[in-house]
C-alpha cells in the first residue's frame, strides 16, 4: 500500500499499472491514469489497520485514509483495499472508498504540500 502512494505522489503511473492485477486491467489504463491525477498532489498516508498481508498470507487488506489536493482544494480518501499475492508479488485487486472535503491547516513555515521544497509562506500562501 505505501509503494502504491509513493508512486501516486511521484507519479510513476507504469508502477501502478504494474501492481494492479493483470486480469482488472483497462483500456488505457496507463492514460487514464495520467490524465485524471494531473492536478492531483498527494500529502498524506496514514494505514488504520491491516488484515493479514504477510509473506505466507496469499490475500491481505489495507483500511487507510489519504489527503490530497486537487485544484487547490483538500481532499481526504478513505479506502479498505484488497490485495493478492501471485508469485511473491502482491497485486491491488480493488477497494471500497469515499472521498470527502478536507479541513487542511497548513503551517506558514512547513514545507508546502505542492513538494516543490519551498515553505508553505513562500510557495502557495503568497
Amino acid at each position: 500500500m505505501r509503494s502504491r502512494f509513493s508512486a501516486f505522489c511521484l507519479k510513476k503511473y507504469p508502477y501502478l499499472v504494474d501492481t494492479h492485477h493483470p486480469s482488472l486491467h483497462e483500456a488505457n489504463e496507463l492514460n487514464h491514469l495520467e490524465k485524471s491525477n494531473n492536478k492531483t498532489h498527494w500529502v498524506k498516508l496514514t494505514i488504520h489497520q491491516t488484515a493479514q498481508g504477510d509473506k505466507k498470507d496469499r490475500h491481505g487488506q489495507v483500511k487507510f485514509s489519504a489527503l490530497f489536493n486537487d485544484h487547490d482544494q483538500f481532499f481526504v480518501l478513505h479506502e479498505t483495499s484488497r490485495f493478492i499475492q501471485e508469485n511473491g508479488q502482491w497485486f491491488y485487486l480493488d477497494g471500497n472508498a469515499s472521498i470527502k472535503n478536507a479541513e487542511y491547516q497548513l503551517k506558514r513555515n512547513g514545507p508546502c504540500w505542492c513538494g516543490s521544497g519551498k515553505k508553505f509562506k513562500h510557495c502557495h500562501l503568497s
